[in-house]
């Protein structure tokens, strides 16, 4: 038979207490863990937002930044197409760059994952690389390194700094830019890199 026994008040009393300090316990602890969850879910929230916001080009429309039109006739606007014009690689039309097509440009010696990417300026006079700095301590820059009637040599020159120095370790994409005797016209450009 089961036998009911008998407590003290002041046992009872204490076991009231530690119960309840115990489930005040896990109450704070359920209450501090739906603040995480609700904060998670404010976060996810923002950066979906966010997300649809740059893919939409912010102003939830998703045209191409590139092909702006002007809101009175609905045609293009001069002031932002054309700035970058493939085809023949030369700049025409009073453009001031142009960007040399990837047919035309050669980098099968650089480095994998290295950028290919020539404009040109100036008339055709100007190459403008899209080099690599693998990180604070390199330093890109170019050098023409030969010109014939079918190809334009540049060199990609990425120079290490000297000594005992603390690097950040970052990569870097800089412009950098050579000269050429002619105009680039139908030339391939030969991309080589050199590390010094």
């Amino acid at each position: 038979m089961y036998r009911r026994s008998e407590r003290s008040p002041a046992a009872v009393g204490h076991a009231q207490r530690a119960l309840r300090d115990n489930l005040g316990g896990v109450s704070r602890v359920c209450s501090g863990m739906r603040s995480v969850r609700m904060a998670t879910a404010l976060l996810a929230l923002l950066l979906a937002v966010a997300m649809g916001c740059a893919t939409a080009g912010g102003d939830g429309s998703t045209a191409d930044p590139e092909e702006t039109t002007t809101p009175e006739t609905g045609e293009p606007d001069d002031a932002n197409s054309g700035d970058r014009q493939g085809g023949d690689g030369q700049a025409g039309n009073g453009e001031e760059e142009a960007t040399v097509p990837p047919e035309r440009i050669d980098g099968s010696a650089l480095p994998e994952g290295y950028p290919t990417e020539v404009v040109i300026r100036d008339g055709g006079r100007t190459l403008v690389i899209t080099a690599r700095e693998s990180s604070g301590c390199v330093t890109a820059s170019a050098e023409l390194a030969g010109q014939a009637d079918r190809h334009v040599t540049v060199l990609l020159v990425h120079t290490r700094a000297e000594g005992d120095v603390m690097c950040t370790q970052q990569v870097s994409y800089p412009e950098v830019t050579v000269a050429l005797d002619e105009p680039l016209a139908d030339r391939t450009v030969l991309l080589r890199a050199e590390e010094r």
